[in-house]
């Protein structure tokens, strides 16, 4: 399992919140999503009581990168934004969202300067990697 291989795994705060929010939407469409809403913070406790598992707040550091950010990345709302300028302060994302890997794969995060202090992947290219 990935997660068991790494030293660290660093959190956002709004990623908690966005997770609780996506079970909250599943949860009214597909019943299988309540019991996972239900235990949400049963869960999340397990995970902040975990040293493997490192929590950010948003400090001045991330808002530094969002200010940098805002200007040129037009496509990302703000709480993708957000997200992204706080994993600059830990040099990598992990992450799902379509917008954020698309910003990824576009010619004006390759372009930036910024790109080469950051790396965006998701899950699925990990597991691909893991399989060859």
């Amino acid at each position: 399992m990935l997660i068991a291989n790494l030293s660290k795994v660093h959190v956002a705060e709004l990623s908690i919140y966005e997770a609780k929010a996506k079970l909250l939407r599943l949860s009214k469409v597909r019943r299988r999503y309540e019991e996972a809403l239900r235990v949400f913070g049963q869960n999340l406790d397990v995970l902040r009581s975990d040293e493997k598992f490192v929590f950010h707040n948003y400090a001045s550091e991330a808002d530094e990168h969002f200010n940098q950010l805002v200007h040129f990345v037009k496509p990302l709302d703000a709480f993708d934004l957000i997200i992204l300028s706080e994993a600059f302060t830990v040099g990598e994302l992990l992450t799902e969202d379509e917008d954020l890997l698309t910003f990824r794969d576009s010619d004006q995060f390759a372009e930036s300067p910024s790109s080469e202090s950051i790396r965006i992947r998701c899950w699925k290219e990990i597991s691909r990697e893991r399989s060859v």
